[in-house]
């Protein structure tokens, strides 16, 4: 080793150590400051424990899945739809059951409608629309098993537990909900197919009852036949017809919904049981409380070149 450039044995080390006292302060770090240079690496042992934060970080995020889970139609407690009434004499019980909760309902006696239409479920899963009518009431009784009966509906996928959820958009005991995304998302179509006289009566339907004319518009064009049927007058079904044109038609739907909300009552639709053709939809009377204004027949015809209709004619009775 050296010492100012000079030459040093190793017994002078040692001689200028013993010998010094002040000067081993000054000295003794030209020797050791090597020493503390080997140790720099332990600064770097901190940065261990730095993933510690970051493992801490993706745990936030996590309570952000559970609202949508709150927001799920809750289970309705009903025997599943796929389950067969026991025979015949339970599918009888089943419509008499039906029946009583519907005059339960009309008479405004809604915990009892909504026991027998339970029962009715009960007594026959598969009695479509006794869970239907079941699904209305706990609708206006505030009660969210509501919408998991649509949900059911849904999950099954039968042709008239989709129509089912189609009636449910335009259903007036469903009217808080219409505006509802959960109840939008439920009764929403699963695929857009070819428009049907069943679509154009729904649209019909809809502007009646709730005043919305937006998805009647497609169907709008040429001049449309209107019909008036007096069911209870002399002689029976009285009819008067006008030929209006289409851009008249909700004006004059909104004028209907103004007198019927006005002095002589709410408005009734007729589909609740409608039978449709290749032309025409039309109301099944028998299902119908005749004291009601109800639309009785919506027919429509090709437009274009036949890939879309046009309505042809809507036919109100009066009861």
């Amino acid at each position: 080793m050296t010492r100012n450039g000079a030459a040093m044995r190793p017994g002078m080390l040692l001689m200028v150590m013993v010998a010094c006292t002040a000067g081993c302060e000054s000295e003794a770090p030209i020797a050791l400051p090597a020493a503390p240079q080997l140790e720099t690496p332990a600064p770097v042992v901190p940065t261990v424990a730095t993933p510690t934060p970051v493992t801490a970080t993706p745990r936030p995020p996590a309570p952000a899945a559970s609202p949508p889970v709150a927001t799920k139609a809750p289970p309705t407690g009903l025997p599943s739809l796929t389950k067969r009434a026991g025979d015949d004499a339970a599918s009888a019980r089943a419509r008499a059951q039906n029946t009583a909760g519907f005059k339960a309902y009309k008479a405004g006696k809604l915990e009892e409608a909504a026991r027998q239409y339970e029962a009715a479920v009960r007594s026959d899963p598969q009695h479509i629309l006794a869970r239907y009518n079941l699904a209305c009431v706990w609708n206006k009784l505030g009660d969210t098993r509501g919408l998991g009966v649509l949900t059911t509906f849904k999950r099954v996928g039968c042709r008239a537990c989709l129509e089912r959820l189609r009636r449910a958009r335009v259903d007036s005991d469903f009217a808080d909900k219409w505006d509802d995304p959960e109840f939008k998302a439920i009764t929403a179509e699963r695929a857009p197919g070819p428009t049907t006289v069943a679509d154009v009566a729904r649209a019909v339907e809809r502007a009646y009852l709730a005043g919305d004319h937006a998805p009647l518009a497609p169907f709008l064009s040429g001049t449309i036949e209107m019909v008036r049927v007096c069911t209870v007058c002399d002689p029976p079904d009285d009819r008067r017809t006008t030929a209006m044109s289409a851009a008249r038609l909700p004006g004059a739907i909104d004028r209907e919904r103004g007198r019927r909300d006005g002095d002589e009552g709410p408005f009734f639709n007729g589909f609740e049981s409608m039978r449709c053709d290749a032309k025409c939809c039309v109301a099944n009377r028998e299902t119908i409380m005749h004291q009601n204004t109800y639309l009785d027949r919506v027919c429509a015809m090709p437009q274009g070149a036949g890939k879309t209709l046009r309505l042809s004619l809507v036919e109100i009775a009066d009861g």
